[in-house]
């Protein structure tokens, strides 16, 4: 979480973006075959993916959840990508966005697998006292470790959304909220979602990863 400001994947791309979003989306989409099949024989609702959101972007995320470059910009060979959002506030925006767009691609995954008996929820584990802050300052840390809860919390919240039965294939897309209930995400998000964003976040997360399948 929030890294040194231009910190880079590998790969070349914003970490925090390629932590939180192409490589789930890459893990999710290499197992997909394995999930199919296995819901073919698992009880029903039992086979689920759970993307780890946040409440950031809540607090300052982008309009929309997600910016990405315009197709007619080359970036990096002429690939078309999330926007890597300017780094102010140490890099928060980036980790924003990063989160919201694990938030539109859980709704994303529900539409396009429900259909092979897979559900896909995201989560807002919660506020909690882990080593995300450790690039933060020390008054910041302070804060945090004052503030937060103990980190055992957020895996009731993590709990809950693998494998409670109160999520049933009716609420596959949904989003959990601490520590273990059936949430919203913010308007600004359920708007996006409804005008299509994850659809176009799909196909820009697929064009990144198509090389490393």
């Amino acid at each position: 979480m929030v890294p040194p400001a231009g910190s880079k994947s590998v790969q070349g791309y914003d970490l925090q973006t390629a932590t939180n979003v192409y490589g789930p989306f890459l893990f999710t989409v290499l197992l997909h075959p394995l999930l199919s099949s296995t819901a073919n024989k698992a009880e029903t609702g039992t086979v689920r993916i759970v993307w780890c959101a946040s409440h950031a972007p809540d607090l300052f995320g982008p309009p929309g959840g997600v910016t990405f470059v315009p197709n007619n910009v080359d970036v990096e060979g002429g690939e078309r990508r999330m926007e890597m959002i300017k780094e102010d506030w140490k890099g928060g925006p980036s980790y924003a966005q990063s989160k919201a767009a694990d938030i539109i691609l859980a709704t994303e995954t529900a539409k396009r697998w429900a259909g092979d008996g897979i559900i896909s929820t995201s989560l807002n584990p919660g506020n909690l006292r882990t080593e995300l802050v450790r690039d933060r300052s020390w008054f910041e840390k302070f804060v945090a470790g004052w503030l937060n809860h103990p980190a055992e919390m957020g895996a009731w919240t993590e709990l809950y959304a693998g494998w409670s039965p109160d999520i049933t294939p009716k609420l596959n897309g949904c989003y959990v909220i601490p520590w273990g209930r059936v949430g919203r995400y913010n308007e600004d998000l359920e708007k996006a979602v409804k005008e299509g964003k994850g659809e176009k976040l799909w196909k820009v997360c697929d064009e990144i990863v198509e090389k490393f399948m």
